[in-house]
């Protein structure tokens, strides 16, 4: 770090980078950190609208700063720094009030990309899920409903397609690993009546599945000219478990 009358040091405060050059940064970041009309960050509670634009302003979620995000932070700028310019220790003027302005900040806008990359996909999305609910014309965030439940059914309104035994096995197994089953095996049937144009669900009642939920995307699948039911049992019909064989009817055991 050059010494003379000019610089200073360059790192205490009668310095000239301490009086004009250290101030007019701290300044900028500053400016940075508020500005309108540009990247903001605004206290929110979430929506998928923090991954567009809004009157003007690309909205990012408040996220708390790490710990390891603010040492990767510090120790890349001091990587990044040329050799000897400027002091390594925290504990120097620099870098208890420069560096340290500057890694927060750096640190906060990684966290806010990792939230944003996260929360565009349902399957890891927290924070904007209330908006994925709100897209996919879903109840928002209902009572009791857990992260994991949510998700589940955000997502069997995002996958498209016609009906078929595999999908509706599908949605049903989703449904029952959302209550928190480590497994979907021999917790539900699945009954054709192929003369009846029906087919029932059975569910076993030792499973705290969300059947409002369950029959509302059923039904989204379900063409017009089929009826279905579901059911809570005590022992599932025929001792047919899981999913395999239809050639009894029963959506049994391979």
């Amino acid at each position: 770090m050059p010494t003379n009358a000019y610089y200073g040091t360059g790192v205490y405060g009668d310095s000239y980078y301490g009086e004009a050059f250290w101030p007019a940064l701290l300044g900028a970041i500053s400016a940075l950190s508020s500005v309108s009309g540009g990247l903001s960050n605004p206290q929110i509670t979430g929506g998928i609208s923090a991954l567009s634009v809004i009157s003007g302003s690309l909205y990012i979620p408040e996220v708390a700063i790490s710990s390891a995000l603010q040492q990767d932070a510090d120790l890349d700028f001091i990587e990044s720094s040329p050799p000897g310019l400027l002091p390594d220790n925290d504990d120097s003027y620099f870098g208890t009030v420069i560096r340290k302005a500057w890694i927060d900040r750096i640190a906060e806008l990684i966290g806010q990309l990792d939230t944003i990359y996260d929360e565009r996909f349902v399957s890891t999305s927290t924070k904007f899920l209330d908006e994925w609910e709100i897209q996919q014309g879903v109840p928002v965030a209902p009572s009791g409903a857990t992260i994991t439940q949510r998700r589940t059914v955000v997502l069997s309104r995002v996958r498209k397609g016609p009906l078929t035994r595999t999908r509706r096995k599908d949605v049903v197994e989703s449904f029952i690993l959302a209550a928190g089953e480590t497994t979907a095996f021999g917790k539900y049937s699945i009954t054709e009546g192929i003369s009846t144009f029906t087919y029932t669900v059975e569910i076993l009642n030792t499973v705290s599945v969300d059947t409002v939920a369950l029959e509302r995307e059923l039904t989204r699948i379900t063409p017009a000219h089929l009826s279905f039911s579901v059911i809570l049992v005590a022992s599932l019909s025929d001792s047919v478990y899981g999913y395999g064989d239809y050639g009894s009817g029963n959506y049994g055991t391979a």
